[in-house]
């Protein structure tokens, strides 16, 4: 069994999908500052509970979210080095069945 990695395939997705993440952070700072001005234009304790249960709920996931993409887009970019020593491992040995 033949396994095919395109090594410059698979970096392209890492940094891609890290552009991603750091494109979530601006939407996330947009989402808060939103959040923030609705004090702005509703008062009370409803509005309080509201941004209280936003902040508190979606953000830290939200957060988190970017967080595991980043770890995979800096995964994906180091696994063609993996499969490189791997190939540089095992290309010269054979087995005789």
């Amino acid at each position: 069994m033949d396994t095919v990695v395109k090594k410059q395939e698979v970096r392209s997705a890492g940094n891609e999908i890290i552009g991603y993440a750091e494109d979530l952070t601006n939407y996330i700072n947009q989402f808060q500052s939103i959040i923030d001005s609705v004090n702005n234009v509703w008062q009370g304790a409803d509005a309080l509970r509201y941004i209280n249960f936003m902040r508190d709920q979606y953000t830290p996931k939200l957060l988190l979210f970017k967080s595991m993409l980043e770890e995979y887009g800096v995964y994906l970019k180091k696994i063609p080095e993996a499969y490189e020593v791997l190939d540089e491992t095992f290309s010269s040995r054979k087995i005789d069945v």
